[in-house]
């Protein structure tokens, strides 16, 4: 078939009536709803119980991280040559990462925590050259995000309760908007 000679029902033009938008507006609207249910009570329950949830989701990301990797082990058994090494290192490591979050969580969200908290000291100390030329409001920036990193990496568990509350509140927000979004659409 031509893509270019292609003309939806059969070549009579397809016609929609306010009831099919109307149709289709309450469909998206109801998924929304539920949606932003689901964000809403996952926010809540991060904000109750951050290192639980916190828990739980990084298994789901390391259950991922296994369902993606063995099938790219089990592909390099048909490659040849240099093809092995670039599909197998990948998988290699999406397998480690993948059996540390089951198996370790929390040590990996602290890891992630303080990996956070170097970049963030180094970007801390990288806009002091540039924060001078903005003023004290640039300095102030600039210390500020040094002294977010060194936090972070001195107390990893602080920061990381600290991202998470912030997180569940930003879910939160978005949950409610998504709702909000989802019953308008519901009445139109």
């Amino acid at each position: 078939m031509d893509e270019n000679n292609y003309t939806p029902n059969n070549g009579r033009p397809v016609e929609l009536s306010g009831s099919t938008f109307s149709g289709i507006f309450r469909a998206i609207g109801g998924s929304l709803i539920l949606r932003g249910v689901i964000m809403i009570i996952f926010g809540v329950l991060l904000w109750i119980n951050p290192f639980k949830t916190l828990d739980i989701l990084i298994k789901i990301i390391g259950i991922m991280l296994i369902i993606d990797a063995v099938p790219l082990i089990v592909s390099t058994f048909r490659l040849k040559g240099d093809g092995r090494i670039v599909t197998i290192i990948p998988a290699a490591i999406m397998l480690i990462l993948g059996l540390l979050c089951i198996f370790n969580a929390l040590g990996i969200a602290r890891l992630g925590t303080v990996i956070i908290g170097i970049w963030q000291l180094i970007s801390g100390i990288q806009s002091i050259s540039t924060a001078k030329s903005s003023g004290i409001l640039g300095i102030v920036s600039a210390l500020l995000t040094i002294l977010v990193g060194v936090i972070l990496i001195v107390s990893p568990l602080v920061g990381l309760l600290a991202y998470t509350w912030l997180l569940a509140f930003c879910i939160i927000v978005s949950g409610v908007s998504t709702l909000l979004l989802g019953t308008k659409l519901c009445r139109s």
